[in-house]
């Protein structure tokens, strides 16, 4: 149709990768996971630390301060290796499950009542009454369903975001600008 939005692009796997971290940093249970591994390993640390203390044997005062720089040491870094283990989680996940959809052909349309989505394998169609929201990253758009699933739009592959931008507004979605988004 004369108004409909014509989107052609390829996903590669770092536009999957992003998704799933974007995904993951946004989910209560994995944040609270997160949160629990970072206090839990120093906790039981201490706890050991303290035992060691209690014998009142200098071996095993010199092994409490060890165990206690441990402590501190997880503590500080973790953050960093568990941004690390994430990312190499997902980028095997998406190796595993997008792999077949890494450079292929992807057209979306939209149009006033619906977004078509194209791949060579087939065609699928939904309303938009069950998009959710826009969110806007620095690099792509994600329209997220309602259904929780995401749909990844590079914004370079947009030529008018403006009109874009227009679409989504005119249906009443939420557009959620999150440009500073990075994964932690």
């Amino acid at each position: 149709m004369e108004n409909d939005i014509q989107l052609n692009y390829k996903l590669h796997k770092e536009d999957f990768v992003l998704l799933q971290l974007f995904v993951a940093a946004h989910s209560n249970q994995i944040q609270k996971r997160i949160k629990r591994n970072r206090w839990l390993v120093p906790v039981l640390y201490l706890i050991i630390a303290i035992l060691l203390l209690s014998m009142r044997n200098f071996t095993y005062n010199i092994t409490a301060i060890v165990v206690i720089i441990f402590a501190l040491i997880w503590y500080i870094f973790y953050p960093k290796f568990n941004k690390w283990r994430y990312k190499r989680f997902y980028n095997k996940y998406a190796e595993e499950i997008y792999q077949k959809r890494f450079g292929r052909d992807f057209k979306v349309t939209l149009s006033e009542s619906t977004i078509t989505m194209e791949e060579e394998k087939g065609k699928s169609e939904l309303n938009v009454s069950e998009i959710e929201r826009v969110i806007e990253l620095k690099k792509y758009y994600l329209i997220k369903l309602k259904s929780s699933l995401h749909l990844i739009v590079p914004q370079n592959e947009v030529s008018d975001k403006k009109r874009f931008k227009q679409y989504f507004e005119s249906k009443d979605l939420e557009w959620d600008y999150q440009l500073n988004w990075k994964w932690q």
